[in-house]
């Protein structure tokens, strides 16, 4: 019987060039299959990251545009605050700036986050950070320095803090033309058709020099209008109990009670804020001889506001007339109110039944 070779072993040339070796394709495609599935991958991965900071970089777009819209009305307000003679009273012009202010505030905290944008927008956004951040430290220091030299017009440092407060106010005019420069090449890069951002200036172009300093001061001191006026009042003593409505000799009737509480409501009708207020009462007798005096602190009453200030466990006895003095002191010095004064008397307590029957 003829061997063949194969059976030992071997396989022919002819043999082997009809009939590859299958398991060497199997091991070819092992390595092209991994490769193709990743260059699809990096494909995918390469769109999604180019759609999420296309999408990313429209959106800071549209957040700039409606930044430049909103500062646009408010450098409007404020230009006519500080080229026009002042008609507002001090209440409204703080509370205009004040408006300007928290507006300004507000676009600070819509801009997106940096790690939120694309690498070519992130420098942009910086931008904007840093001109709001000029206008809110500028409108800041103007409102203070403004005030101070209504009240204090020979206040020669008030003058200089203007003068600051303008150079800041300048800086954030001239970091917006770059940035709307700046929107506009991307908007460019993002094919969006719309317009320019608006223009924005809280000050004119002379905004920043002496002569425009030394006008703005000169309004500001003939404003007068804005000159601060302290109005700290007691607008009120009342107790508790309240009178029943009799009289003693004249004097006002309360209930039997063994400790009076007083209360004092004080006002603040000014145009300033009142801080490190000490409201006080005294209870005297009916020769005028102290028995008692109590004290309490007030931080602050803002202006058009009031407080009321409780006085508890004041000794009294029925049958006795007393002398309530209520006041007000203020840091400012001559600025105290008159004191309140009120007399009471307590009745005597009712007898006690006798439940004994004898």
């Amino acid at each position: 019987m003829p061997v063949s070779i194969s059976s030992w072993g071997f396989k022919s040339p002819l043999a082997h060039a009809m009939f590859p070796d299958r398991s060497r394709r199997r091991r070819r495609w092992r390595l092209v299959i991994p490769a193709v599935v990743t260059v699809i991958a990096l494909l995918f991965w390469a769109a999604g990251n180019f759609q999420s900071d296309t999408l990313a970089s429209t959106a800071f777009h549209d957040a700039a545009r409606d930044l430049g819209t909103t500062q646009a009305l408010n450098a409007e307000s404020f230009s006519q605050l500080v080229t026009s003679p002042v008609s507002l009273d001090r209440d409204r012009y703080i509370a205009q700036l004040d408006q300007i202010q928290a507006s300004v505030a507000e676009s600070l905290v819509s801009l997106p986050a940096e790690e939120e944008l694309s690498p070519q927008t992130r420098g942009t956004l910086r931008l904007a950070i840093r001109m709001l951040e000029s206008w809110q430290r500028g409108l800041e220091k103007y409102e203070e320095a403004t005030l101070a030299v209504v009240d204090q017009p020979a206040n020669t440092v008030a003058v200089a803090e203007l003068g600051d407060a303008l150079a800041s106010l300048a800086v954030g005019d001239g970091l917006y033309a770059v940035l709307a420069e700046e929107v506009a090449l991307l908007r460019a890069d993002l094919e969006i058709t719309a317009s320019d951002m608006p223009p924005v200036a809280y000050l004119p172009p002379a905004g920043t020099t002496p002569d425009f300093l030394g006008m703005l001061v000169n309004r500001l001191q003939a404003a007068q209008t804005l000159v601060g006026r302290r109005g700290i009042v007691i607008a009120n003593v009342v107790t508790v109990p309240e009178p029943t409505g009799g009289l003693e000799n004249g004097v006002t009737r309360l209930p039997f009670v063994e400790m009076l509480e007083v209360q004092v409501v004080v006002s603040n009708n000014g145009n300033l804020p009142e801080e490190n207020l000490t409201v006080l009462v005294q209870l005297k007798s009916q020769l005028g001889n102290l028995i008692t005096q109590q004290t309490r602190r007030v931080a602050i009453i803002e202006t058009g506001a009031q407080v009321t200030v409780s006085f508890k466990d004041l000794p009294v006895v029925g049958g006795g007339f007393y002398g309530i003095v209520a006041g007000v002191l203020t840091e400012t010095t001559g600025d105290s109110p008159p004191p309140e004064s009120l007399e009471v008397f307590i009745a005597e307590s009712a007898p006690i039944p006798d439940t004994t029957g004898g």
